[in-house]
Order: C-alpha cells, then structure tokens, then sequence
C-alpha cells in the first residue's frame, strides 16, 4: 500500500512539474508534495526494516532495494527543492524529471518483493492451517476437539480472505480461475471435517466413520497443497476447453473448410480418414497441375475435389446430429429420479437392513456412475467451454463423496438414533443433493433441446413399432 501511495505521489508530482514549468514564482502546492513524498519514502523504509527482520531469506534484498530508495529518493527530494525555487528553469526542471523516473524502476523492484513476502506469507498459513489439522486429529477428549476445531475453523477464515485478496489481484483469468476451484473444494472439504471427526472420535472402531475421516482430511491436505502450487508458480491448463470429439470434429471440419482444392499441401492430419482425403485430394491435384492435363479436364478434377469436400463436410454434419441425439437420449434416461437412490439408500439404513442396503448402495453408486457417464458424453460433443467447466467441476465433487455417502448411511445402520450421526448423515445428504442439482443443470445447459426432442421421438417411435409387433 505505501508503495502503490508513492506511484500516486510521483504522478502527482510529474504532473505539477509540466504546470509549473509555464509558471513563474515559488508554488505552496509544490512544498505539500515535497513533503508527501518526503514522507512516503520514510515510511517505505521503516516498513523494509519490519519486513527484512520478518523474512531474513530476503533480508539482503531488501536491504539492497531500500539502499537504492534511499539514494534515489534523496537525489528526488534535493531535484525537487531546488526545482520548487526556480520552477522556469529547463535545466531544473529535466534534473527533476529524470529523479522522478529513476524512482519507478526501484518502486517496482520493491512491489516485486511485496509480492513475494504476500505469498510467503500465504504459504506460511496454509502450513499453519495443516498443523491445526493435525491437532483436529490428534484430540484427546470431545472438550479438545471443540476447540481444535474452533480453532481450525478460525484458522480457515484468516487464510481463506488472504487467499480472497490474493485472487482479486491476480490477472491471469486461468489462474484466478483455478485458485477461486480450490478455494471452493478447501472450504467445502472443511465444512465436513466438524461432523465427520466428531463421528469419527465417538466411533473410531467403525471402518466407515474411519474411512470417511480419513478422506476428507486427505481432501484438506491436497486442496491446501493445490492452493500452495498455484500462487508459488503459474498454473496452465493444457487441455482443451472443449470436448474431445467436439474438438476432433471442428478440426477436421475446419480443414475441410479451407482446404483448396488446386493446392498440392502436404499437410498430415490426425485421423486415418483425413489422411487418405489428403493423399487423394493431393495426387488429383498434381496430376491437374501437370502441362499435359488439359483445362476441362483440369477444372472436372478440381470440381471432383470440392464435390469431395462438401460430401464428407454433410456426412460429418450428420454424425454430429446423430451423436447429439445419442448423447440426449443416454442423458435423459440417467436423469430421470436422480435424488432418489439416496433417499432410498437413506431409507434402508434407517430400517437397519444390511441387505437391502447393501443392494441400495450398488444401486446408488451405478446410478450416480450413470449420471457422471452421461456427463462425460455430453462434455465430448459439446462446445460450449463454459458449460464443460461446470459440468467436470461438478462431477468432481460427485465423484468425490459418492463413496463417502455411502459410508456416511452404513454409520447409520450401525449406530440407530444417535444425534451425531444423524448430523453427519444430513450434512451428506445436502451436500450430495446440491453437487448432483449443479451437475444435472450443467449437463442440461451444454444439450440441445432440440436433441432432447430428437431423441424423445426416436424412442417413441421404436416403442410404439416394438408394440406393434407384439400385438401382431
């Protein structure tokens, strides 16, 4: 902050000096500057002293830089004085202008170490949230764990403004982008460590209460972990931002498209049928371009060539169409009643029926693998890079608690009637029906209506002709 103040001094300053260079006589506003300035180069190297005996790995650059701020800004307050004095002097008034652009490249060295004190200073409370973590985990009595996970939770909100402020900086959209995911997956992660701990401490000998602590603690640690390795370094994300057939298909497409039909390209493509379009397309080329081809000969190859063009580009159209319709017809049976198994699956802990529950647990998990599978075919045709983010992010967080849920609903089979079971059951329960409601409305929002429509009458169709046949 008292770096970005002095940038705003200097400008002001500069700006003075333009108006004053057309004045005459000694300038009050002038001396306030002076001082501002003045000021503002004290407080920046007071505050070099704090952060070098804070951080001593960067001491010797610190203490570099404010040497340099120190010599720099005693040459601007000197430029200045004697400019103030004789403000229609040239000579003064250049001598002052280049101690004012001597100070920016220093002011931006000292932003660059700012910066890094930032994220040491990040880094430093992602490690000390770990630790209290640790403490969560380490609990003696029911009285330590409250605290450890008051404690934890107060840690959490100190780190999560910090890493707030650090996203609302940043410019990198990706990264931002990247950093405001993890944050999101910490807090949530987070927010299950009070019940499944609890759970946990009071029935530490139940494999699932086990399994689920130790899952989301895992959790915890890798979020803190992708936090850290996102604002230490530059994060890219190679993969493409849409689907991996849509992908294929716009290539091709897009070759197609601008190929030249009269071009001899020797361009490889990826797939084995554009690599016979290609060699085709290039022998009937050379063999148009030769001297002993003659020119209505020439343009009926050349007419060939289009023709050839334009026929794959329908076809390719078609299959797209198809697809769409494939994939809107798997997504609105894996739709259909999504919620339920849950509740279902909830219902049989509830009635204490360890088979039945142990059949409604297949029976979630294959229906949740059914939901996520049609999310994965529609992110593969689709375009729409937005609505794909949502959709992956989504099914994350699905993939992530499906299993948990389901240790979640054995605890309550296990243990009937318990307050902090029933907790910790609830706090599945919400958090499933919210990640699956995000997931259903990202896939919604990447399919067609129109497939969906497409997909609804072509089944029709196939049931009322089965139905004929039958009454037949």
């Amino acid at each position: 902050m008292v770096v970005l103040l002095s940038f705003q001094q200097l400008k002001e300053l500069n700006s003075h000096v333009a108006k004053a260079s057309r004045q005459t006589g000694h300038s009050k506003e002038a001396d306030d500057l002076i001082k501002l300035v003045h000021l503002a180069i004290n407080e920046l190297i007071e505050h070099g002293q704090i952060v070098a005996n804070d951080n001593p790995k960067i001491a010797d650059r610190v203490y570099q830089a404010y040497e340099e701020l120190h010599d720099a800004g005693s040459c601007l307050l000197a430029a200045t004085e004697s400019f103030v004095h004789e403000p229609s002097s040239q000579i003064k008034r250049s001598a002052l202008l280049k101690a004012v652009f001597n100070l920016y490249p220093i002011l931006n060295k000292l932003l660059s170490i700012a910066d890094m004190v930032d994220i040491s200073n990040l880094v430093k409370m992602l490690h000390e949230l770990e630790d209290h973590l640790q403490l969560v985990l380490d609990s003696r009595d029911e009285n330590s764990l409250d605290q450890n996970l008051d404690n934890f939770a107060y840690h959490l909100d100190q780190v999560d403004d910090a890493v707030k402020r650090r996203q609302f900086d940043l410019k990198d959209e990706d990264k931002k982008d990247q950093l405001s995911a993890a944050r999101a997956n910490l807090l949530t992660a987070s927010q299950l460590l009070n019940v499944v701990s609890k759970t946990h401490f009071k029935y530490e000998n139940l494999p699932p209460a086990k399994a689920n602590c130790a899952a989301i603690t895992s959790e915890i640690r890798e979020f803190v972990n992708r936090i850290v390795t996102i604002i230490q370094s530059p994060v890219g994300n190679e993969e493409s931002p849409i689907g991996e057939t849509a992908s294929v298909i716009k290539k091709f497409k897009s070759y197609l498209v601008g190929k030249k039909a009269n071009s001899c390209s020797e361009q490889r493509l990826c797939s084995q049928l554009q690599e016979l379009l290609e060699k085709i397309t290039n022998n009937a080329t050379i063999l148009a371009c030769s001297s002993f081809t003659g020119d209505n000969r020439r343009e009926h190859i050349v007419l060939l060539c289009k023709s050839l063009n334009k026929t794959l580009q329908i076809l390719i159209t078609e299959y797209q169409k198809e697809l769409r319709i494939a994939v809107a017809d798997h997504v609105s049976e894996a739709l259909i009643a999504a919620t339920v198994p849950l509740q279902v699956l909830i219902d049989a802990a509830t009635n204490k029926s360890n088979e039945e529950l142990e059949n409604y647990a297949q029976s979630f998990s294959d229906d949740a693998e059914s939901i996520l599978q049609a999310g994965e075919l529609a992110c593969a045709i689709s375009t729409n890079a937005e609505g794909i983010k949502l959709v992956k992010l989504a099914s994350n967080y699905v993939r992530t608690y499906r299993l948990q849920v389901v240790n979640a609903a054995e605890i309550c089979s296990q243990v009937p009637s318990d307050m902090t079971v029933e907790n910790n059951m609830d706090r599945y329960k919400e958090l499933w029906n919210k990640y699956m409601r995000a997931l259903i409305r990202a896939i919604d929002e990447i399919t067609s209506v129109d497939d969906f429509l497409l997909a609804s009458r072509k089944s029709l169709k196939w049931s009322k002709n089965n139905n004929l046949k039958k009454l037949i």
